[in-house]
């Protein structure tokens, strides 16, 4: 990765929001933005344009000319990627703190306020991760919903306590870096893949003996289109999250070994919903086992036979 010179930062809190041919949510994300129940000069924003072929430039200017008195960023990427947008956004960050968050997620308004509170609490804490609500574009949540698939449409919501992930690992919609960390562990890796380069990262900062952390009152409200919430849709996001994984493993040293204790846990794990969907049906919920073994059945096949099987 090109790295620019290191600068000590100046702001409190850097946000990085990575974009592809989403202007329509971007202008809504950026508006809220501005918003902030924090002062203006102590943040930025820097949006990092994936080659989007909409009218995202022009939204960014517009938006930059409505609002002078907010620090704003816009660099043009020419091939899609999500790891080098992020770590372009990185380089260019002026903030102690560095957010992540997606396009299409709105902020409530005390988003920083919040979130500077925390870090005064943990100061020797370098990772976080938010809470997750979803915005569905039908106005209701989906029949199949459970709290077995929320993370499949990257919903985090773990209660309204500070606690540590540990199992569990924050979305890329909502997660919060000191930037020195970067400095220790290294940046995002391009071959992760798809949805892989969050839990890698935090594969990495988790090796390195570092501690991330829930933030409740840290939230975003993320919009799930109605595509989304489709059969087809929650077999083929499975897939490749299980695709996606096999290759995420083959960056570390023990890949072999990683890759068969995950399979087992992919094997258990799809035998545990065949119970829980038996559950279900007795409730008259159905639906929820269905699309719970749809996706454990489809994680599986990725994983195991790579993303040809995957659909397209």
């Amino acid at each position: 990765m090109c790295t620019e010179k290191k600068n000590n930062p100046v702001l409190f809190l850097s946000i990085i929001i990575a974009t592809y041919n989403r202007s329509k949510h971007l202008r809504e994300s950026l508006e809220a933005w501005s918003k902030q129940n924090f002062s203006k000069g102590n943040y930025e924003i820097i949006v990092v344009d994936n080659g989007s072929p909409d009218d995202t430039q022009a939204v960014c200017r517009e938006f930059r000319t409505r609002h002078p008195e907010v620090n704003f960023r816009y660099e043009f990427l020419e091939t899609p990627c999500l790891s080098c947008a992020r770590n372009r956004g990185i380089e260019l960050a002026r903030g102690k703190y560095v957010a992540f968050v997606d396009d299409d997620a709105r902020p409530g308004a005390h988003y920083i306020a919040n979130f500077f509170k925390r870090t005064q609490e943990f100061p020797a804490v370098q990772a976080f991760g938010g809470r997750v609500l979803p915005r569905y574009e039908t106005g209701q949540e989906p029949v199949w919903m459970s709290k077995y698939l929320q993370r499949l449409l990257s919903f985090v919501d773990m209660g309204d306590k500070v606690k540590t992930f540990n199992k569990k690992y924050p979305v890329g919609c909502n997660m919060l870096f000191r930037k020195d960390l970067f400095d220790e562990i290294g940046v995002f890796d391009i071959p992760a893949g798809y949805r892989s380069e969050d839990k890698h990262f935090f594969l990495k900062v988790k090796r390195a003996g570092k501690k991330v952390l829930y933030l409740p009152d840290v939230i975003v409200y993320h919009f799930i289109d109605a595509w989304r919430l489709t059969e087809d849709y929650v077999k083929n996001v499975s897939c490749k999250n299980g695709c996606s994984d096999n290759k995420m493993y083959e960056l570390f040293d023990n890949s072999f070994m990683l890759k068969i204790k995950h399979l087992v846990g992919l094997l258990f794990k799809l035998s545990i919903s065949l119970f829980l969907w038996a559950g279900f049906i007795v409730k008259g919920q159905k639906e929820k086992g269905k699309y719970l073994f749809l996706s454990m059945w489809h994680t599986l096949r990725g994983f195991a036979g790579g993303c040809q099987k995957c659909h397209s």
